[in-house]
């Protein structure tokens, strides 16, 4: 299915898992997928579990519209890793890469971010969102609008938070005083690369809130 606009595929796979009743695992093969959105996300994952989405230099790239590609909320025990996703977006807005609500046990690894509308990977929520072990790895985020990688959650409530071998190239692109993570609540913190090369806007590297241990 590579090609330009692979959107009923991944809704069969968004399917698969929003109704799987027993673990699933989703491969997919080399290439880009073209994809075309309409302000919305291409993949919505609601109330999973026990699933894993794995590629192989795979990348899901937006290749018409103001959007995002995957969404994930209210998930448990879940991997994605190998599935990079290219936003071709010149424009700030709301949408984040890989958007993340109230989800635990969960990894997400071995990937790249390029070009998003607003944060690489948002850690999503409200004062009754929160997050338990969970392992973001090996991401590099290339040019995201506003911050590269963002939390919005309940400071007090995460457990077992670890962020490590992630490049952030470019952060608050399109928007001002953005950063390259925005962190709420304790986390573990090692080998974070964040370079600003071609950006004039204001800009922070780490902002945290609450405690960062490990840094």
């Amino acid at each position: 299915h590579s090609g330009n606009d692979n959107y009923s595929v991944l809704k069969i796979i968004e399917n698969k898992i929003n109704t799987a009743t027993s673990p699933i695992s989703i491969l997919f093969p080399p290439g880009v997928f073209g994809v075309s959105v309409d302000s919305e996300y291409a993949v919505n994952i609601s109330g999973g579990s026990s699933f894993s989405i794995i590629g192989n230099k795979t990348e899901i790239q937006i290749t018409t519209g103001l959007g995002s590609v995957f969404k994930i909320e209210d998930c448990d025990n879940w991997l994605l890793q190998g599935v990079s996703f290219m936003c071709n977006q010149s424009t700030a807005s709301g949408f984040h890469e890989l958007a993340i609500t109230d989800c635990k046990n969960f990894d997400y690894k071995d990937s790249t971010i390029r070009e998003c509308g607003g944060y690489g990977i948002g850690l999503q929520g409200d004062s009754t969102a929160s997050y338990e072990n969970c392992s973001i790895e090996s991401i590099d985020i290339i040019k995201s609008g506003a911050d590269g990688i963002d939390f919005k959650n309940n400071e007090g409530t995460n457990k077992a938070i670890s962020l490590r071998d992630i490049y952030i190239e470019d952060p608050s692109w399109l928007d001002d005083l953005k950063a390259g993570m925005d962190i709420r609540g304790p986390a573990t913190v090692s080998n974070i690369n964040i370079v600003f090369k071609n950006n004039s806007n204001n800009m922070v590297g780490l902002r945290t809130r609450q405690t960062v241990s490990n840094l």
